[in-house]
Formats: C-alpha cells, sequence, structure tokens
C-alpha cells in the first residue's frame, strides 16, 4: 500500500487547500506509480493506493476517501464485486466509485453502472481527464455529504427544539407579524402555553393576539410587541395579573424578535414565586409585628419595673423621712415633693394635705402644700367643711379616690378665685385605724386621667402616710402622755408631801406638847385645826383622783334633773370667800337673765365650779376681780357639734385678771395630767381638775372651753342644756360610758 500526497503543509493558514483523499484498487503496481505522478503536483488531491482487492475494505475504512479508484479486473476479487461490498459497508457505500478497465467495452460500462458505478474510465486516461473527473466525483460527494449533515443536524434541531419546546415549563407562543407589525396572529403554541391561556393550540392558532390574550392591551403586551417587531431589541414586562377565564394569574412576559415577521412570547406564571413573596413578606411582617410586640411587652415591663422601683424608693424615702426626729408637717410637705417629682405625676406639679381638725368635727384643714404659693385661693382652703368642695365631698364618699378634670362648679369646686388657672384634681383618702385622717390633694392638667396603675401607687402613699400620720400622733401622744405623768407625779408628789408634811408635823408637836401638862389648849387646840386642814387638803386631792378613775372606768353616778345652778355657784364662791379674803381677791357673781335653771347634777357642778374658783384664785393678783357671768345661750342640739340643731342653753364664765394662758395652750388644758406651761412656774395643781372638769360637762351633754380675754386674764365658758337633750325615755341616772357609746 502506498500513499501518495503533497510536500505543501496544507495546514498552514496561507496554504490551506482542502485536500482530498484518493484511493487506488489495483494488482498493478504500475497503474499505482502512473497515478501517483499524474496527482504529484495536484495540492488538493491525496492518492493512497492498495494492491490487495481482499484489504481494500479495512483501508478505505481507516483512510476515509472522497473517490474510490477500482480496477475491473483483480485476482482473487474483481472490481464489481469489490463494488457491491462497498455498497453494503455502512460509512462507504455513499463514496463515487470510478471503474478502470483497459478495454472500453459497452456491456462492461452497462454492467459497471448498473451495478451502481458513477464513472467508468479506461486506463489510463489523460491526465487532465483524470484530474478533472476526479474532483468533479469528489466535490460532488462532498457537497452530498455536507448536504446530508446538514439534513441531519436539522432533523437533530427540529426534533431537539420539538422536544425543547413541548417540555419548557413556560409558555411560548410564536406569533406572525401582519399589516406591518400592527397586528399579530397565533402561529404556534406549547402545551404550557395551552394550560396559561386555557386554549388548545389547534383551536386558536391563526386567530389574533387580542383572542388569545384579550387583556394584552390593557397590561401593555400589544405596545411591546410593536416595539420589538420594529427595533428587534427583546423586552420584558413585569408580572401583571391576568384572567383565562377559570382562574386568576399572575404573567410575567418575555418578547424576542425571531425573524423579521415573527415573534416569540414568553409567558412564565409566576403566581406561585408572587404567592411566595407574599408569604414571605407575610410572614416577615408577622415578625415584625411579633417582634414589635415583644419589644413591647419588654419595654413595658421594663418601664412597669422602673415604675415599681422608683415607687418603692419613694415609698422608702417617706418611711426614711418620717422616721426622722421631723414635724409631720414637714414629713408631709417632703413626701409630696417626692410624689409630684414622679413622671406620671408631673402636672402642675402642685398638691396639698388637709387632715382631719382633731379640735372641731367634720372639717379639713390644710397642713401642707407644694408649688401652691400663699394667696387668695389658699387662704379660702385653710379649712374645708366635709361636704364642700372637691376634697371635703371625698371625706363624705364610700370612694377612696375622686378624679376630676375641671374646677368648674359643675365639678363639685366650691372654692373659686379670679386669678385660679384652669386644673383638674385627684384627691386621695388618707385612713387610718380610726377611720379618716385626711385627704391628700393632687392639681392636675385641666381634662388628664391617672391611670389605674398610678391610681394604686397614690393609695399606697396614702396607706403609707396614713401610718405615718397615727404613729406621729400617737408618739406626739405618747410624748405629752409621758410629759404629762412625770409632770404629775413630780406635782401629785408634791402635793402628797405637802399636807402628809403638815399632818405629821403638828400630830409630832401637838403629841409633845400633850405630855406637857403646862401646855395651853390653845395651842393644842391650833395643831389639831393645822392637821385636820392638811388631812382635809389630802383628802380633796384623793378624792380628784378617785372621781378621774370613776370618770374613766365610766362608774361615776349623775343624778341629773332640772336645778337652778345660781345656788351651787354661791355655794361654791362661799367655799372660798376665806381663801379669797385671804389675797385680797373680790368675787363678782353678775345674772344677765332671770332663767338659771339647767338640765344637770348639782354635786358634780358644785365640783366643776369648785375648780374653776380654785383656778381663778390661784392666778388672779392680789386685790384683783373674779367675775362670774350667767347668761342664755344657744347650745348645738344634735348629736354632734357640728349637727345644725340648736337647744337653749345656759352660759356660766368664770374671769379673772390673772396671767392668762398660752394660746396654743387653750385647749390641752383640758386633758389629763396637763398643766399650762404658766401653771408650772410655782402655782401649783396636779392637772387633773380642768379634766374631771370636761368629763363631767361632757356627760351633761354641754360644753366647756378657755379663751384669753382682750384685757387680761383667762375666761372659761361653760355651756349647759337647760332642757333635757334627749329626751326618749333615758333614765336620768347614766354613767359616762353609756353616754359616751350613745353619741
Amino acid at each position: 500500500m502506498i500513499n501518495a500526497s503533497s510536500d505543501t503543509d496544507i495546514n498552514h493558514p496561507l496554504t490551506a487547500i482542502q485536500t482530498r483523499r484518493i484511493l487506488l484498487v489495483d494488482d498493478q503496481a504500475l497503474v499505482g506509480s502512473l497515478m501517483f505522478n499524474m496527482l504529484m503536483d495536484q495540492k488538493d488531491l491525496e492518492l493512497h493506493y492498495c494492491d490487495d482487492p481482499l484489504k481494500a475494505i479495512e483501508f478505505a475504512s481507516e483512510i476515509t476517501p472522497a473517490v474510490i479508484l477500482l480496477d475491473l479486473v483483480m485476482p482473487g476479487l474483481d472490481g464489481l464485486a469489490l463494488l457491491r461490498h462497498f455498497q453494503q459497508h455502512q460509512e462507504l457505500r455513499d463514496v463515487p466509485v470510478l471503474i478502470l478497465s483497459t478495454t472500453e467495452d459497452a456491456e462492461s460500462k452497462a454492467e459497471a453502472f448498473s451495478s451502481g458505478a458513477h464513472d467508468f474510465l479506461v486506463k489510463l486516461p489523460h491526465p487532465l481527464e483524470m484530474i478533472a473527473r476526479l474532483r468533479h466525483h469528489a466535490e460532488s460527494y462532498e457537497s452530498r455529504r455536507r448536504h446530508r449533515m446538514a439534513e441531519k443536524a436539522l432533523l437533530a434541531s427540529e426534533r431537539r427544539y420539538r422536544t425543547l419546546f413541548g417540555a419548557i415549563h413556560s409558555g411560548v407562543m410564536v406569533f406572525e407579524c401582519v399589516d406591518n407589525c400592527t397586528s399579530f396572529q397565533l402561529h404556534e403554541m406549547n402545551s404550557a402555553a395551552e394550560h396559561i391561556t386555557g386554549m388548545k393550540a389547534d383551536t386558536v392558532v391563526t386567530r389574533p393576539l387580542n383572542q388569545v390574550c384579550p387583556m394584552a392591551e390593557e397590561r401593555g403586551l400589544l405596545q411591546v410587541m410593536k416595539q420589538v417587531c420594529t427595533d428587534g431589541l427583546p423586552r420584558q414586562l413585569s408580572a401583571a395579573l391576568f384572567d383565562n377565564g377559570e382562574q386568576k394569574i399572575w404573567l410575567e412576559h418575555a418578547i424576542y424578535r425571531l425573524t423579521p415577521t415573527e415573534l416569540v412570547v414568553v409567558q412564565r406564571n409566576v403566581t406561585k414565586l408572587k404567592q411566595s413573596e407574599e408569604d414571605k413578606i407575610n410572614f416577615h411582617l408577622k415578625q415584625l409585628d411579633i417582634q414589635k410586640q415583644s419589644a413591647q411587652v419588654q419595654r413595658r415591663g421594663r418601664e412597669t419595673a422602673e415604675r415599681a422601683h422608683r415607687n418603692q424608693q419613694v415609698v422608702h424615702l417617706i418611711t426614711e423621712i418620717s422616721l426622722q426626729s421631723s414635724a409631720l408637717k414637714t414629713i408631709l410637705s417632703a413626701s409630696l415633693q417626692l410624689v409630684l417629682n414622679l413622671p406620671e405625676f408631673q402636672g402642675f406639679n402642685q398638691g396639698s394635705v388637709f387632715l382631719v381638725s382633731q379640735k372641731q368635727e367634720q372639717l379639713l384643714e390644710l397642713v401642707a402644700h407644694v408649688g401652691l404659693s400663699d394667696n387668695k385661693l389658699t387662704e379660702q382652703c385653710q379649712t374645708v367643711p366635709f361636704g364642700h368642695c372637691i376634697c371635703g365631698r371625698l371625706a363624705t364618699l364610700g370612694e377612696d379616690i375622686l378624679i376630676t378634670k375641671q374646677c368648674d362648679l359643675d365639678s363639685g369646686h366650691d372654692i373659686q378665685s379670679e386669678d385660679m388657672v384652669d386644673h383638674g384634681h385627684c384627691n386621695i383618702k388618707l385612713s387610718g385605724k380610726s377611720g379618716l385622717l385626711g385627704i391628700i390633694n393632687l392639681h392636675l392638667p385641666p381634662g388628664h386621667d391617672i391611670p389605674e396603675e398610678a391610681q394604686q401607687f397614690l393609695r399606697t402613699i396614702a396607706n403609707t402616710l396614713a401610718g405615718v400620720i397615727e404613729r406621729k400622733r400617737a408618739e406626739e401622744a405618747a410624748w405629752k402622755a409621758s410629759q404629762a405623768r412625770t409632770e404629775f407625779l413630780a406635782n401629785i408628789s408634791h402635793e402628797l408631801r405637802t399636807p402628809l408634811h403638815g399632818i405629821l408635823g403638828f400630830a409630832e408637836r401637838g403629841h409633845k406638847k400633850a405630855l406637857d401638862e403646862e401646855t395651853p389648849r390653845e395651842t393644842l387646840k391650833r395643831y389639831f385645826h393645822y392637821t385636820r386642814t392638811s388631812g382635809n387638803r389630802l383628802l380633796a386631792l384623793l378624792n380628784d383622783l378617785l372621781d378621774l378613775s370613776k370618770l374613766d372606768a365610766g362608774r361615776m353616778r349623775f343624778e341629773m334633773g332640772s336645778n337652778d345652778i345660781r345656788p351651787v355657784i354661791d355655794e361654791a364662791v362661799v367655799e372660798f370667800s376665806s381663801l379669797a379674803l385671804e389675797r385680797g381677791l373680790s368675787v363678782d357673781v353678775q345674772s344677765q337673765t332671770d332663767q338659771s335653771t339647767a338640765w344637770c347634777d348639782p354635786e358634780k357642778m358644785l365640783q366643776v365650779f369648785r375648780n374653776l374658783l380654785s383656778n381663778a384664785i390661784k392666778f388672779s393678783p392680789e386685790s384683783s376681780t373674779i367675775t362670774i357671768t350667767v347668761s342664755l345661750r344657744h347650745l348645738p342640739g344634735g348629736r354632734r357639734r357640728s349637727d345644725p340643731q340648736r337647744l337653749p342653753g345656759l352660759e356660766v364664765i368664770v374671769q379673772d385678771q390673772g396671767i392668762g394662758i398660752p394660746d396654743k395652750e387653750l385647749e390641752t388644758i383640758f386633758a389629763k395630767f396637763t398643766q399650762s406651761t404658766k401653771t408650772k412656774t410655782g402655782a401649783g395643781g396636779t392637772g387633773l381638775g380642768l379634766a374631771i372638769c370636761r368629763e363631767i360637762i361632757d356627760a351633761h351633754k354641754g360644753q366647756i372651753w378657755a379663751e384669753n380675754s382682750e384685757q387680761g386674764g383667762a375666761l372659761f365658758h361653760l355651756l349647759l342644756p337647760v332642757t333635757e337633750p334627749f329626751p326618749q325615755g333615758r333614765p336620768r341616772s347614766q354613767n359616762l360610758k353609756e353616754i359616751l357609746l350613745r353619741r
């Protein structure tokens, strides 16, 4: 086998010439040599020689020739038989075969062409003819080969296109442009497009766009298709909602120009994607909402904890302040300021505290205030009766908190002032074990309200301050009681020691003098007189203690009736006449009325007048006058002093010209074991007389009080009912405990 080829590098880009392989099968080597010489100068022809016909098939399979030259007559296998073998070979059957023969026999030609030969040559033809025939058949073979390959590729591409066209999940529709791209007709659509549009391809092909996509014009699809058809640039439409008659779906459109007269519209169903996006958005919104709610809960928790901590600190500070040795007014003012500084109560930063009067029933007294200057309004609010204005109205209600949003008369704000700024109120009761102690009054901006949590805190503050008030009052009462007891023990020791010393001293002297027979009788008589006087003084003191004990225990008996009070006064004056004369005092009894009867117990009233005259004589300067005046006057007829009923009463005033009583002590001097500070200067006394007087007068449903005269000295007022105060079948004799219980 011989391969004959040109030495020229056909792969060089400057000399690139397509080389066609020529296979010569001939048992004569001379023919092969001649063919080699004939084709040696042909750059596009490459000769391959095979001298064994049995190996020609295998050799041809290796070199894939463009033309095969077969010798007609060869030993073992002639050319026509070999031709049939080539025709049966899958890869070689289309290669053109030229038969070479030594004779130009018509019968041989006919047989060769009928066997499938492409040409018949008498060997060896002229080189030009040979080269021309080889090139012709080679080019024809290559042309057919390229055509078959193109058809094959086209068929494969067609199959792939159809497969992809049918398998793609997006809807694909091919439209043909008509009327200069002003309208479009459907040319083809895949199954996905059928599903999307709800139409079958065989029923809508050749239909116009508006019948295939009814909403194309409204959604802008028609306009975009016209633009793509004009400039050839692909375009996309964002998702829009389309209705195919069965359901509403979200579609994205992409438009491409396939040919100058064809457009491809790709529809993508993004309903699930839209739903997924919407679900994601809703999920994120829900998560954000949950986070916001969680943040709000955490913030409210922090605010609640901070508020609770602040409130706890305020309560703690109020407790610390109350433990200091400060006045109750100072404690209340400081506590009120602490509350008003809290964010929950920052309004006008004004407030006040009223306490129930300990001197007069159903009356509130202004004790402390913050942010309120001393003006006409605060002057009007120094005392507020129960039921009057906001504070007094809360005192009579069952609620513990009263909130008003205006300060007009309709809301119950009875106290008005020209310079008053519009405001609201939050009033909180101060209630203790003994009942109502007072009212906390906070000023608020008009229309403002206080939430329930803040109201609960105000209740806590009110309870804390109520405990402070009761404790402070108890401490004050305990201190006063301790002081009174100390003074009482000192006084009582002095009072007991003085008559005892007199009794013992005169008894010892009398005993010594009695042993002396020469002692005059008058001397012994004088000693016995002094002893009896001291004994009577000691007995009077013990009687006072016994009376006070009976009054406290409710075992004092009263014989009440309508009695003339003037003889009782005269008897007391006569008893103390000698003592008054010793100091140069005169007692003047004046009656401004002919009516001098009162509902009383004469014996107990004599005890009262004795105490009052004793005090008047004790504190009057020498050569002065003590005046006792009797007159008519009304006194409260209800069970309480504030009740509007009035009853006729008899008033007795005992006036001296002495040193008077300090204004702060005008009420306290009637307390047990209590004396005026001026009494402690040496005037003596146990502090029991006026306390006994108060208990007796209270049992008579009367009144007793003290005041200072403008001319100097003290005035003791005693007011008794003229008739029985409560005559509904009550016994005339009652003990103090029963009277107090009925009050």
